[in-house]
């Protein structure tokens, strides 16, 4: 059994670093996500869309191209980002995909902000 406490210990020890580097990784990938004009445009349009409109809809594609004044293609890629970095959800209604901005992120975000003092 004390044989055994060196290696139960490493192994701890790698568990929690890989939890470290995990949640590193994701701030990192959130930041990555806001560091860009065009999709900041599209996390403040969506938010005061949120505030407006109740129903938790969010915005159709074709709104966002419309009023952030970019191609379907780079808005595309831009949402992409978005999503997959946990910012945004989407909806598929018929044809259409709503996006929405997914408030356990922002929130979570700002708790671990708050937490570096």
């Amino acid at each position: 059994m004390h044989n055994e406490l060196p290696t139960l210990r490493k192994e701890l020890d790698t568990c929690v670093n890989n939890f470290y580097l995990s949640k590193n990784m994701k701030i990192t990938k959130l930041f990555q996500a806001l560091g860009n004009d065009v999709r900041w445009r599209v996390m403040n349009l969506l938010l005061e869309e949120k505030r407006r409109d109740t129903s938790g809809l969010g915005l159709c594609v074709c709104n966002i191209v419309k009023k952030c004044r970019v191609a379907n293609s780079t808005m595309s890629h831009h949402l992409d980002c978005l999503r997959s970095a946990g910012f945004l959800t989407a909806k598929k209604r018929g044809k259409w995909i709503y996006y929405d901005v997914n408030m356990k992120t922002l929130v979570s975000l700002k708790e671990t902000l708050s937490a570096l003092g």
